[in-house]
């Protein structure tokens, strides 16, 4: 199976983070700290119909709640190997090396902003600048940790392109808040909602698609669990293809149980699959095992109808992007820490960003922010503090561009980047970025 390349696309997230997100839905749900960009956009496998809402936290903590035991095992750092079982052995990206780049590195197409009292969320952006984001506001709470009724309300679905800015809505009921999203290829904005109930326990999952132009979200139902989703439509856990047109075809895929299908940005008219599946041979595919040790992946490429194995995770860590044969992977790195690995699986060889924030992959490129210093005086960020770092996958090029902010979630289509800007306690503001990359960065 190959499917239609996106020639100088990022590997499409989200945060992305969809990719992400269903792969930690397969070994328990939560969402990884990786938002890589287009193609990969994969929602969790939960269905419309109610599920448990309460969900543990995708990473342990440093203090566990008075419920758990202390002396059960936390995970220990997952382990990257390559097919024939050696280890991958990685060394350091030295961010100290970056050079500065030229004022002309970066140009900002717009700026975006939330209603106030909310926070911004890019779910995807467009080669033309296009946006689809989310505003959310957080509920009230009780002392008892309960939701103050009346005070949970819906995101706000918008997609803000230079010429319009159009609210999406779904005609909900009830509540949705909105985190996962993507801009289509024929134009369409697909969302996933999930909605809250005040006075129950379970969550409801829905997903939505807007047409081109169109501010009516209706809800699709997606016959099967997704296990990847191309830009138009969803791959199925039994290997078919979903049509956001509502056909179905097959892709002589085969049937994934408990893993997911992302696509891989290349330089050619078509590109291959990535293929991850958990390897339950060993009895240790889920992240409660008693030893800790968690998952068992194998990694696979999926062309001209061949798997090829390339890759093996154990533990937790999750493909999130793909670019030619270079896979991005989140990897956690024991000691509450996490890590992104840059693999070249071509030529046995790989690199890695030490307790990495998010990052997001614009074709050959992968981008990632730094937080600023913040002044004790007025909460602002420190003049020549707040970076946004490049590193070129095929030539190893590493440039640091000043932005004086904190980049949250970035996600970027070929040349075109976008990200929110953080608070000064890291937590997701209510104003955003939409930028050009130069191409030459020099």
């Amino acid at each position: 199976m190959q499917h239609e390349a996106r020639r100088g696309g990022a590997a499409r997230r989200g945060g992305a983070a969809w990719a992400a997100a269903l792969a930690l839905s397969l070994a328990m749900p939560g969402l990884a700290a990786c938002t890589p960009s287009k193609p990969p956009v994969t929602p969790p496998t939960t269905t419309s119909s109610p599920t448990p809402s309460a969900a543990p936290s995708p990473m342990p903590q440093p203090d566990p709640p008075p419920d758990v035991d202390p002396s059960e095992p936390l995970l220990t750092a997952a382990v990257l190997r390559w097919a024939d079982g050696s280890e991958v052995d990685g060394i350091a990206l030295d961010t100290g090396t970056a050079r500065r780049a030229s004022p002309g590195a970066l140009t900002v197409l717009r700026e975006i902003k939330a209603e106030k009292g909310r926070s911004l969320n890019i779910l995807d952006i467009g080669a033309d600048g296009a946006a689809l984001v989310s505003e959310h506001r957080e509920p009230e709470y009780r002392d008892d940790g309960s939701v103050v009724p009346g005070s949970v309300v819906s995101s706000v679905v918008r997609v803000v392109d230079g010429r319009h800015d159009r609210v999406l809505v779904s005609g909900a009921k009830h509540p949705e808040e909105v985190s996962l999203g993507l801009l289509a290829r024929d134009g369409s904005a697909v969302w996933i909602a999930s909605e809250t109930r005040e006075t129950s326990t379970v969550e409801y999952v829905h997903r939505y698609r807007a047409p081109a132009g169109s501010a009516r979200g209706v809800e699709t139902d997606v016959p099967g669990d997704i296990v990847g989703m191309l830009d138009n439509g969803a791959v199925l856990s039994d290997g078919t293809f979903f049509s956001w047109d509502g056909t179905t075809r097959d892709l002589g895929l085969p049937a994934i149980s408990s893993g997911s299908v992302l696509p891989v940005v290349c330089e050619r008219d078509t590109c291959p699959l990535v293929v991850t599946e958990v390897d339950a041979s060993d009895g240790l595919a889920s992240v409660d095992d008693p030893t800790g040790a968690g998952p068992r992946t194998v990694v696979s490429y999926l062309e001209d109808g061949a798997l090829t194995p390339v890759l093996r995770l154990e533990g937790m860590a999750w493909v999130v992007a793909a670019y030619e044969r270079w896979l991005v992977v989140d990897v956690y790195g024991g000691d509450f820490s996490s890590h992104v690995w840059l693999v070249d699986t071509e030529n046995g060889r790989a690199r890695y960003l030490v307790d990495a924030p998010a990052v997001a992959l614009a074709g050959s490129r992968v981008v990632w922010g730094t937080s600023p210093s913040w002044s004790a005086d007025d909460g602002g960020a420190l003049s020549g503090t707040g970076d946004l770092h490049v590193l070129d996958l095929a030539t190893g090029d590493l440039v640091r561009i000043i932005l004086g902010e904190g980049v949250v979630r970035p996600v970027a289509e070929g040349d075109t980047l976008a990200w929110s800007r953080s608070n000064a306690d890291g937590s997701v503001g209510r104003t955003g970025v939409v930028a050009r990359l130069a191409t030459d960065l020099s």
